[in-house]
């Protein structure tokens, strides 16, 4: 995956030299916030934080989204990969690991279902191994719910 590289202008850093603006964007960054969860999350007035979230949705930083009771602010995508350059790395490592995992789950598996021939003709299986491959698979699974677990909306 190739990263894109993020400039930033001096309308940009102005718009971040603001103390208040950066905790207006730490807290956007856990989650989607109205203008009055911010005011009482940062202890200000209502008033303040929307002239502080104009600025920073003029710079193109915020979001407003309307399709809601409440008008909710976000942070946009180029200022979460601001905030978080190395993200896509984080996936594509875990969807590397899932495939190996998926991979030992699904041999393990087979080799269970397959069984062992022993002298006489009957065929055993290992209950180990039934185990062992569900485990990875479990695992696998779990490693798809880390990469889809951003992708979810609040």
């Amino acid at each position: 995956m190739a990263t894109e590289e993020i400039v930033l202008d001096r309308a940009d850093i102005a718009a971040l030299s603001s103390d208040t603006r950066v905790a207006i964007v730490k807290a956007l960054d856990a989650r989607p916030m109205t203008v009055s969860e911010l005011a009482g999350h940062l202890g200000l007035a209502k008033s303040t934080v929307h002239e502080h979230l104009s600025l920073l949705a003029d710079r193109g930083m915020v979001t407003e989204d309307e399709d809601r009771k409440w008008r909710r602010y976000s942070l946009t995508e180029r200022m979460r990969r601001l905030l978080r350059p190395g993200n896509s790395h984080r996936i594509s490592i875990l969807l590397g690991t899932s495939l190996v995992t998926l991979t030992l789950g699904a041999i393990l598996l087979a080799t269970y279902f397959r069984g062992y021939t022993v002298q006489g003709g009957s065929t055993l299986r290992d209950p180990l191994l039934l185990f062992a491959g569900e485990a990875f698979l479990f695992v696998t699974f779990a490693l798809w719910y880390l990469v889809l677990r951003p992708l979810r909306k609040v």
